[in-house]
């Protein structure tokens, strides 16, 4: 019995993880499932939409290309042509590829260096910071912790950067300063680079709107202070001739 499309398992009862590994693994019209995936998510969005443009711009092909994806698709039971040129609907089974299907996550070992008198392990900043948490009734909150940056050649590799995200123990009953580390991050030099230049910019986007809110606040201040000081001199004022009731 010939081996079926992974994709026509989309529609079966199979294990979460053994069909989001054999789909990873899967091409269709040429592409991967993760490119798939992005390309089904620009079908059938507006009503003077054009998906075979919009499939071309997120696959990064000619046009004529995305159309025999589209028609691929379309054999393989996860979009419908509609009565509109150039137009596409995505199919149940399309919808649950595009929005629940997760490709599995990508590991690497971590490789333990042997000591050296070259080695780092140097911590440079530690600042309070906010985890952001959302509960089963979408209430959302943030968790205190403290982010911390270092150097850190415990591994092989190029990536020694560490960025880590602390949980501090005192609220349950731990020593004092003790912590739990949460996440640890660990990037090459060149992309630490790229990254902190980032953060600058987002720093000074920050830093414009933490001035806007002040600013705004203090208006405001000012606006509520002068209102209550114009009620009180209304309260003071005496009624004008003839309003007030004659003893």
């Amino acid at each position: 019995m010939p081996l079926r499309h992974p994709v026509l398992l989309l529609g079966q009862e199979l294990g979460a993880g053994a069909l989001d590994v054999v789909l990873d693994r899967t091409r269709l019209a040429g592409f991967s499932m993760v490119s798939i995936k992005r390309a089904l998510l620009q079908v059938g969005i507006m009503d003077d939409r054009n998906d075979i443009q919009s499939v071309a711009r997120t696959l990064e092909c000619p046009r004529g290309q995305a159309t025999r994806v589209l028609e691929e698709l379309e054999r393989s039971g996860l979009v419908t042509k509609t009565s509109k040129k150039k137009q596409w609907e995505t199919t149940p089974k399309g919808h649950k590829l595009a929005f629940y299907w997760h490709p599995p996550r990508k590991f690497t070992p971590a490789i333990d260096r042997e000591s050296d008198r070259g080695d780092i392990n140097e911590g440079f900043a530690a600042v309070p910071c906010g985890i952001w948490r959302s509960s089963d009734d979408q209430e959302e909150m943030f968790e205190e912790a403290e982010l911390n940056v270092s150097a850190n050649s415990d591994y092989e590799g190029e990536r020694l950067d560490e960025i880590s995200v602390l949980q501090p123990d005192e609220y349950q009953g731990e020593n004092a300063g003790s912590s739990t580390e949460a996440l640890a991050v660990y990037l090459s030099p060149g992309d630490a680079r790229e990254f902190a230049n980032g953060v600058l910019k987002a720093v000074e986007r920050a830093e414009a709107e933490v001035a806007r809110r002040r600013a705004q606040k203090a208006r405001k201040g000012k606006r509520a202070e002068a209102k209550g000081r114009m009620v009180e001199a209304n309260k003071e004022q005496p009624p004008p001739d003839g309003s007030a009731d004659e003893p």
